[in-house]
């Protein structure tokens, strides 16, 4: 086996492989058609290896930069499955967006070429989920609403987000919400039926201070159920949220006629769940009252 070396970049004539070796360490080759940096035993086109043993700081294997610092500088990372890719073709990318002239932080986005449009490289225009510089989610748009976590934007007609059991397990748990480390609720499969629960804790472990319900028949004359026209199209029935806070403030969520920071409507939920046990109580209430009646009809009618 025959070594030929030109200053530090060597070539074994056995398998032509070439080592460049500008520190003496001999961490950088091709071999077979691949490049290993930090490794001799490449396994794919291109395959980087570090030695770092910090779990806390990144040694990154490739790192991508673009010299030009601004806030709308792009670094990315192109992908095509095209046998004939060029600057022209390249089809998605991974990119990191921004970060300002000191380099700061920015955003990660992910963009992808509509099929009608492949021909031409992806750019900034064809971003279809990021991960922005505060850690909230986007997918298929870019702009916050209700300042939330993960923010999900549904195609024309489509499904905003599916969650999938594929084990058709009995009461599988698609999804929880927890606050602090406690379960506040979730949503559960009904057996191995095509329904499902949601349900909001309510273990009795949980509580204190239990008591009956009173009064719950004079709240239940205070609701005011109407009927009405959505302005966004279509009717229904129902509480105006306000009216029934009222009366069953747990049952609705929000301040009248608050607004967000843009002055656009801030609007109030309704969880007509809260309004069960008060008609159950009143129910009750009202059966005593009917019972107490018919005992006193029967009385009379028996003098």
């Amino acid at each position: 086996m025959s070594e030929v070396k030109t200053n530090k970049i060597s070539s074994l004539a056995s398998n032509n492989d070439i080592t460049i070796d500008p520190d003496g360490t001999g961490d950088t080759i091709i071999a077979s058609g691949n490049l290993g940096v930090g490794t001799a035993s490449p396994n794919s086109h291109l395959t980087t290896q570090t030695s770092s043993t910090s779990t806390s700081a990144f040694d990154f294997g490739v790192q991508v930069n673009n010299s030009f610092a601004s806030n709308d500088s792009i670094a990315a990372i192109g992908f095509h499955n095209r046998a004939d890719v060029n600057a022209t073709g390249v089809g998605s990318a991974i990119a990191f967006v921004g970060g300002g002239t000191s380099g700061g932080s920015g955003n990660i986005t992910f963009n992808i070429k509509n099929n009608s449009d492949i021909s031409n490289v992806v750019d900034v225009a064809d971003e279809k989920m990021r991960i922005a510089s505060d850690g909230k989610f986007y997918v298929g748009t870019t702009s916050n609403v209700n300042s939330g976590a993960m923010i999900v934007q549904q195609a024309s007609n489509g499904t905003g987000i599916t969650v999938n059991g594929v084990n058709n397990t009995s009461g599988a748990v698609f999804m929880y919400f927890t606050e602090a480390g406690g379960n506040c609720g979730y949503i559960q499969r009904v057996g191995t039926t095509s329904a499902v629960t949601y349900a909001t804790s309510s273990d009795y472990r949980l509580k204190e201070n239990v008591q009956p319900m009173t009064g719950a028949l004079t709240k239940v004359s205070l609701l005011n159920p109407v009927t009405y026209d959505w302005i966004a199209g279509g009717s229904s029935q129902g509480f105006i949220a306000h009216e029934l806070q009222e009366v069953i403030p747990e049952a609705v969520t929000g301040v009248k006629d608050q607004v967000n920071a843009d002055g656009s409507i801030h609007s109030q939920g309704v969880d007509t769940s809260y309004v069960v046990a008060t008609l159950t109580a009143a129910i009750q209430e009202q059966q005593a009252a009917i019972e107490a009646l018919t005992a006193r009809v029967a009385a009379l009618e028996a003098e």
